[in-house]
């Protein structure tokens, strides 16, 4: 089995190397492989954009889908425009976490987990939100 497979195995699809994989990184490293030559073969891979994988980065600048509700004035206040300040890993269960900070008010710091703040808006729920995924990246 390559590392690439066994990579999939692990993730239940196939996986690129990215910054934003790197909470699966460490959760690997310390739960799932002991073969570190693996590991170091993988963290030196080149870098794969992904065919419709939701991508975040450290630094990246994002709105929350119910920026769309908003008036121009609560707009101009920065209302549910985030900063992500970094990824971590939950100690209970392993899953990625991603934390970001508010980019008003008291610039609170938030924790929300990976696949939640990358998951698509429930349409059900909210169907005259335009915006396709909970939170959309808006500077890099």
């Amino acid at each position: 089995m390559t590392n690439r497979e066994k990579f999939k195995k692990i993730f239940g699809k196939e996986i690129y190397w990215s910054r934003s994989i790197q909470p699966q990184i460490l959760a690997l490293r310390s739960a799932y492989i002991d073969d570190i030559d693996c590991m170091e073969e993988w963290l030196n891979m080149e870098y794969e954009e992904p065919k419709g994988e939701k991508m975040i980065q450290v630094g990246s600048i994002v709105k929350h889908f119910k920026y769309e509700t908003l008036s121009d004035a609560e707009k101009a206040q920065n209302k549910y425009i985030y900063r992500i300040e970094d990824f971590a890993i939950n100690t209970l269960d392993q899953s990625s976490m991603v934390i970001y900070r508010a980019m008003y008010g008291d610039f609170k710091l938030y924790v929300r987990p990976y696949n939640e703040f990358v998951s698509e808006v429930d349409k059900e729920k909210y169907p005259n939100i335009k915006q396709k995924f909970r939170f959309e990246e808006i500077i890099r």
